[in-house]
């Protein structure tokens, strides 16, 4: 398979994203807001990304994936878009990355992601580790760790910048076995 193109897709927050790459640059992007639609808007969003830009399907050689936490459809519509592609183009490689992650532009980092109830989905990485791996956390706990990480940087729900990223992390991004591939559900659906 002669692949040099890649898809960014991210379906775990608010913004349903996907963005078609070449080895180097970024070629085009769609964002949209989800309203409880995102199964229909990332298929309809891929398919009209590739068809724009002229590019085969087959030639997609990687998909990279933010597998959550987040919302709980997202976190399972993109793991599921990845896993029909790879039964029809069964040599495509996929990549993860948790939302947590990505979002923190630069580390040391805590990063925070709503997620309702008086919850928060947080990690917080130092330069070299992580120091509290992505974990659902209460209002109190969120208030305490941010208070002792005062000295790192802040990410809440920074979904765009992380986007702007993505060149930037993408060596961060782990190689997933298919049949291991999973979102990051970090609480049970409300």
């Amino acid at each position: 398979m002669n692949s040099c193109y890649h898809l960014f897709v991210d379906t775990c927050n608010k913004y349903c994203y996907v963005a078609l790459y070449n080895t180097t640059k970024k070629i085009d992007e769609i964002k949209l807001i989800t309203n409880k639609n995102v199964t229909d808007l990332i298929t309809i969003s891929i398919k009209k990304l590739i068809t724009k830009n002229k590019v085969k399907f087959e030639k997609i050689g990687a998909i990279y994936l933010n597998i959550g936490p987040g919302s709980f459809t997202g976190e399972k519509v993109g793991v599921v878009i990845c896993k029909a592609w790879s039964i029809i183009f069964p040599k495509i490689k996929i990549y993860t990355i948790n939302s947590l992650y990505l979002q923190a532009i630069t580390l040391p980092a805590i990063s925070i992601i709503g997620a309702k109830s008086n919850k928060y989905y947080l990690a917080i990485y130092d330069l070299e580790k992580t120091i509290i791996k992505p974990c659902l956390v209460d209002q109190k706990t969120k208030n305490n760790l941010v208070k002792k990480y005062k000295n790192f940087n802040y990410y809440f729900e920074n979904f765009g910048n992380g986007y702007n990223s993505f060149l930037q992390k993408k060596n961060k991004f782990k190689l997933t076995n298919i049949d291991k591939l999973e979102p990051l559900y970090l609480k049970n659906p409300i």
